[in-house]
């Protein structure tokens, strides 16, 4: 009787173990390392520090889309990211200098890529698209302007960031070189 009840035992505990098993290698398997950036320039990976959620380009290094919104009282081409959310760029950000970093990325996180290669447009754009791995990862940049989205819009297509301070502007194709000067883009400013 004792031996029928060994056997009991250790036939009902097999499928616990099994289970376990299972339970044990599905964690691992979820298990993943630390996130990098890599410069596009070849230099070694780095881990990440940014703080806010940035916008994270895909696998298919496409970072950019165009669309249309309405920009200043009337309609305009305009650069957003793989979600329709649009880009802006703050004038005080020069290439290799950025401004917007640390706190300021809460409101206006940047457009990181994280993938490896040249990052791309989905459409053809008259301008360059770069990245640059400054302190808030190996963030995007338009004509030498850094992109980043605003956490007021709430849809895609929104346009609320625009002209913010004297010195946020939505991001359009036609985005001139000069880092400092949002005039180039046939916006003006005043206060900078």
């Amino acid at each position: 009787m004792r031996v029928m009840t060994f056997y009991k035992r250790a036939f009902l505990s097999i499928p616990a173990l099994i289970m376990m098993m299972i339970v044990i290698s599905s964690c691992a398997s979820g298990a993943s390392a630390p996130n990098t950036t890599q410069s596009i320039s070849g230099g070694a990976s780095t881990p990440s520090t940014t703080k806010a959620t940035p916008t994270v380009s895909s696998s298919d290094n496409v970072v950019v889309k165009t669309a249309n919104a309405t920009v200043g009282g009337k309609s305009e081409s305009i650069l957003t990211d793989t979600n329709g959310r649009t880009l802006y760029y703050f004038t005080p950000d020069v290439l290799h200098n950025v401004a917007c970093s640390t706190g300021c990325v809460d409101t206006w996180p940047p457009l990181l890529f994280k993938g490896t290669g040249t990052v791309n447009a989905e459409t053809k754009l008259s301008g360059n698209l770069t990245t640059d791995n400054d302190t808030n990862g190996n963030q995007v940049a338009y004509n030498g302007h850094y992109l980043y989205t605003y956490s007021g819009d709430s849809a895609p297509g929104d346009t609320k960031g625009n002209g913010i301070g004297n010195k946020w502007y939505v991001a359009t194709p036609d985005l001139g070189q000069s880092p400092s000067n949002p005039s180039s883009s046939g916006q003006t400013t005043t206060g900078y």
